[in-house]
């Protein structure tokens, strides 16, 4: 997230995000098949890679659309609907199982 600023002024918003999604899909697909500590550590990296391009993407797509008296109502919106409701989906899923 550091070095957030190079990746976003050579990628757009919208490319950002889809790297992450296709990262994050090809993660999961190497956890589905491997019994590997090393290479389930190495999917680890993927996952802040991801985590962090998605985060960093989003909060400056929501910066972008809100004007600036309702930015920090835009952020923590993001926050509610991707933290919050998605935890809360996730969790309730899991339950019926």
């Amino acid at each position: 997230m550091i070095n957030s600023e190079r990746i976003f002024k050579r990628f757009s918003l919208r490319r950002v995000p889809m790297f992450s999604f296709l990262v994050a899909a090809i993660r999961w697909s190497i956890l589905g098949w491997t019994g590997s500590g090393a290479v389930i550590l190495f999917t680890q990296v993927l996952h802040a890679a991801t985590y962090g391009a998605f985060h960093m993407a989003s909060i400056l797509y929501i910066d972008a659309l809100m004007p600036e008296r309702a930015k920090t109502f835009g952020q923590s919106a993001n926050n509610a609907m991707t933290y919050g409701l998605g935890m809360m989906t996730g969790f309730f899923l899991t339950i019926g199982q």
